[in-house]
């Protein structure tokens, strides 16, 4: 029971930081003033071509050893406006949230843990849940992804230039969702099985 105590605590204090965090992110943009501008990671702009490439590695400065820089990729920086404002502070909504749900969800089922009911059908549904949430984690992270590229891509346009993202949620993270997924199933069967058997004694 020490550690669910530890881990229930950790959770809580989990859940009260994204709180904070998305508190924070949203009077630190909008504090911002008008025009001040913002480094934005993702997306990141990638050059396809060859004769820009040539230009922009002539403009580096020459190495002492054999040596080829790439010059593939640039990062940009954005004016802060209202627009920019609300589609970061949408975003971080969301994706807080997001991870608040599945932190809420191990939160209720580490209460019926330490009430000494883990095994019961609203358990095996939230571990499912949990699972499901985690599986979709990284579509949810495509499709904002997208969304922001294209309203990137709606107001700025380079020749040989094209707008890419790189995904930190992938196959390992969607494995991971499946795996919860089995373990809520399995769990779930456990628990009828035990029903039916003291329904026969």
């Amino acid at each position: 029971m020490n550690k669910l105590r530890i881990i229930r605590i950790i959770v809580k204090a989990s859940m009260g930081l994204l709180i904070l965090g998305m508190v924070f992110v949203t009077i630190f943009f909008a504090s911002m003033k008008e025009g001040v501008f913002i480094e934005i990671e993702q997306p990141h702009w990638v050059i396809k071509s060859d004769q820009l490439q040539e230009v922009l590695r002539s403009q580096l400065p020459v190495p002492d050893k054999p040596m080829l820089l790439s010059v593939e990729t640039l990062e940009m920086m954005l004016p802060v406006h209202l627009n920019l404002r609300l589609i970061v502070i949408a975003m971080m909504f969301m994706v807080s949230g997001y991870m608040f749900w599945i932190l809420w969800l191990i939160a209720t089922i580490i209460h019926d843990v330490m009430k000494g009911t883990p095994f019961n059908l609203s358990s095996s549904k939230r571990v499912k849940l949990i699972g499901t949430l985690v599986v979709l984690a990284p579509l949810g992270e495509w499709i904002l992804n997208v969304f922001f590229s294209l309203w990137i891509d709606n107001r700025f346009h380079f020749e040989g230039m094209i707008l890419e993202t790189d995904a930190n949620l992938g196959w390992p993270v969607f494995i991971l969702g499946l795996l919860i997924v089995v373990l809520g199933v399995a769990f779930e069967q456990g628990q009828k099985i035990q029903e039916e058997n003291e329904l026969t004694i």
